[in-house]
């Protein structure tokens, strides 16, 4: 139902232990207008999903929510334990469960400690050179 303008990181390439900000712009439709729902976010760490959480949905928008444009940022820290492919959903849903608005993030993390035994292992190979923190990202998205 909402139409996703844009979705990015910040900083693009997340470093283990510090703040990275999901920033979300999107536009609500004429005619549409929020009054409550819940927010569900879903995380798979090397494909094994975990539980679902969820928590009210104007605890992260203003409602009620009209038509317009809006922007919305999140921050938190980027695991620094945790190596392997992440993917992390978050939906909102409306008070009738209808689906408003999906986003997804994907991306392979390394741990500080793994990140170190990759240099040591190449600089001592002499191989390709260094990369402090290797990862990839793919965002992507849906939009009701």
């Amino acid at each position: 139902m909402f139409t996703v303008n844009s979705v990015g990181l910040d900083p693009a390439n997340p470093v283990p232990g510090q703040n990275v900000t999901l920033k979300l712009d999107y536009t609500v439709p004429a005619g549409v207008t929020v009054t409550g729902g819940q927010t569900e976010y879903d995380i798979t760490w090397n494909y094994i999903p975990f539980d679902p959480s969820f928590e009210p949905l104007c605890q992260n928008i203003p409602c009620p929510l009209g038509p317009g444009q809006y922007q919305n940022q999140s921050t938190s820290v980027w695991p620094d334990s945790v190596s392997g492919y992440i993917t992390s959903q978050m939906k909102w849903l409306d008070e009738g469960n209808k689906l408003l608005l999906c986003v997804e993030i994907a991306g392979q993390a390394e741990t500080q400690e793994h990140a170190d035994s990759v240099r040591s292992d190449t600089l001592n190979k002499q191989l390709v050179p260094y990369s402090y923190y290797r990862r990839s990202l793919r965002g992507g998205l849906v939009a009701a």
